[in-house]
Protein backbone atom coordinates (compact mmCIF):
# COMPACT_ATOMS: atom_id res chain seq x y z
CA UNK A 1 0.00 0.00 0.00
CA UNK A 2 1.55 3.71 -0.98
CA UNK A 3 2.28 5.52 2.07
CA UNK A 4 0.11 8.36 0.86
CA UNK A 5 -3.45 6.13 0.73
CA UNK A 6 -1.76 5.12 4.43
CA UNK A 7 -1.87 8.30 5.63
CA UNK A 8 -5.34 9.00 4.15
CA UNK A 9 -6.60 6.03 6.22
CA UNK A 10 -4.86 7.15 9.51
CA UNK A 11 -6.65 10.97 8.91
CA UNK A 12 -9.51 8.96 8.10
CA UNK A 13 -9.65 6.79 11.31
CA UNK A 14 -8.45 9.90 14.17
CA UNK A 15 -11.09 12.15 12.27
CA UNK A 16 -13.77 9.53 12.85
CA UNK A 17 -12.39 8.92 16.43
CA UNK A 18 -12.70 12.55 17.65
CA UNK A 19 -16.04 12.60 16.05
CA UNK A 20 -17.00 9.69 18.70
CA UNK A 21 -15.07 11.00 21.08
CA UNK A 22 -17.15 14.55 20.92
CA UNK A 23 -13.91 16.29 20.47
CA UNK A 24 -14.04 19.82 18.36
CA UNK A 25 -15.40 19.18 14.47
CA UNK A 26 -14.11 21.09 11.65
CA UNK A 27 -16.43 23.66 10.96
CA UNK A 28 -16.00 25.32 7.46
CA UNK A 29 -16.45 28.95 7.13
CA UNK A 30 -20.36 30.01 5.99
CA UNK A 31 -20.46 33.93 5.87
CA UNK A 32 -23.97 33.65 5.28
CA UNK A 33 -24.37 32.50 9.11
CA UNK A 34 -21.84 34.95 10.14
CA UNK A 35 -23.44 37.38 9.22
CA UNK A 36 -26.97 36.30 11.01
CA UNK A 37 -25.24 35.80 14.11
CA UNK A 38 -23.77 39.51 13.92
CA UNK A 39 -26.83 41.10 12.50
CA UNK A 40 -29.46 39.37 14.42
CA UNK A 41 -31.96 36.95 12.20
CA UNK A 42 -35.07 39.71 12.80
CA UNK A 43 -32.98 42.45 12.28
CA UNK A 44 -31.29 40.92 8.91
CA UNK A 45 -34.88 39.60 7.85
CA UNK A 46 -36.28 43.37 8.36
CA UNK A 47 -34.15 44.72 6.16
CA UNK A 48 -34.07 42.50 3.61
CA UNK A 49 -38.01 43.35 3.44
CA UNK A 50 -37.41 46.41 3.06
CA UNK A 51 -35.03 45.89 0.26
CA UNK A 52 -37.26 43.72 -1.68
CA UNK A 53 -40.26 46.49 -0.58
CA UNK A 54 -38.35 49.14 -2.12
CA UNK A 55 -37.50 47.36 -5.49
CA UNK A 56 -41.07 45.78 -5.61
CA UNK A 57 -42.28 49.72 -5.05
CA UNK A 58 -40.16 51.20 -7.68
CA UNK A 59 -41.91 49.15 -10.56
CA UNK A 60 -45.52 50.93 -9.46
CA UNK A 61 -44.70 54.24 -11.33
CA UNK A 62 -43.89 52.37 -14.48
CA UNK A 63 -47.15 50.46 -14.50
CA UNK A 64 -49.22 53.53 -13.27
CA UNK A 65 -47.79 55.01 -16.49
CA UNK A 66 -48.20 52.84 -18.81
CA UNK A 67 -52.38 53.13 -17.96
CA UNK A 68 -52.23 57.01 -17.84
CA UNK A 69 -50.88 56.68 -21.69
CA UNK A 70 -53.26 54.17 -22.77
CA UNK A 71 -55.68 56.33 -21.28
CA UNK A 72 -54.48 59.00 -23.11
CA UNK A 73 -54.79 57.62 -26.36
CA UNK A 74 -58.28 56.42 -26.03
CA UNK A 75 -59.02 60.05 -25.47
CA UNK A 76 -58.92 60.59 -22.13
CA UNK A 77 -62.63 59.54 -21.23
CA UNK A 78 -64.17 57.06 -18.66
CA UNK A 79 -66.29 55.25 -21.62
CA UNK A 80 -63.59 53.59 -22.90
CA UNK A 81 -61.20 53.21 -20.02
CA UNK A 82 -60.41 49.70 -17.98
CA UNK A 83 -57.42 50.94 -15.75
CA UNK A 84 -56.55 49.84 -12.90
CA UNK A 85 -57.89 53.00 -11.03
CA UNK A 86 -59.61 56.11 -11.65
CA UNK A 87 -56.67 58.45 -13.98
CA UNK A 88 -56.49 61.07 -10.77
CA UNK A 89 -55.83 58.76 -8.46
CA UNK A 90 -53.03 57.37 -10.58
CA UNK A 91 -51.50 60.66 -10.98
CA UNK A 92 -51.74 60.89 -7.08
CA UNK A 93 -50.12 57.40 -6.76
CA UNK A 94 -47.31 58.96 -8.96
CA UNK A 95 -46.11 61.10 -6.37
CA UNK A 96 -46.73 58.99 -3.26
CA UNK A 97 -45.17 55.78 -4.73
CA UNK A 98 -41.52 57.33 -4.91
CA UNK A 99 -42.23 58.51 -0.96
CA UNK A 100 -42.27 55.48 -0.56
CA UNK A 101 -39.87 54.06 -2.19
CA UNK A 102 -37.08 56.37 -0.93
CA UNK A 103 -38.75 55.77 2.69
CA UNK A 104 -38.01 51.80 2.66
CA UNK A 105 -34.42 52.14 0.72
CA UNK A 106 -33.52 54.47 3.73
CA UNK A 107 -34.81 52.49 5.96
CA UNK A 108 -32.96 49.73 4.45
CA UNK A 109 -29.35 51.56 4.39
CA UNK A 110 -30.24 52.88 8.12
CA UNK A 111 -30.58 49.87 9.29
CA UNK A 112 -27.68 48.16 7.73
CA UNK A 113 -25.59 50.84 8.58
CA UNK A 114 -26.32 50.40 12.65
CA UNK A 115 -26.36 46.69 12.76
CA UNK A 116 -22.43 47.25 10.97
CA UNK A 117 -21.46 50.43 13.06
CA UNK A 118 -20.69 52.59 10.21
CA UNK A 119 -22.97 55.82 11.22
CA UNK A 120 -20.26 58.09 10.07
CA UNK A 121 -18.90 56.26 6.54
CA UNK A 122 -21.70 57.42 4.99
CA UNK A 123 -24.36 55.40 3.17
CA UNK A 124 -23.20 52.00 0.69
CA UNK A 125 -22.84 52.10 -2.80
CA UNK A 126 -25.88 51.08 -4.81
CA UNK A 127 -26.24 47.82 -5.56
Amino acid sequence: VPASKERKRKEKREKKKKDEEGGPREVKPNLAMVLVRAYGPLRLLLSTLMFLLSALLAFVPIVLLNDLVIYFERGGTAENYSGLAHPWVEVALLGIVPMLVSLTQTRYYAGMQSLAGLWGSGPPPPP
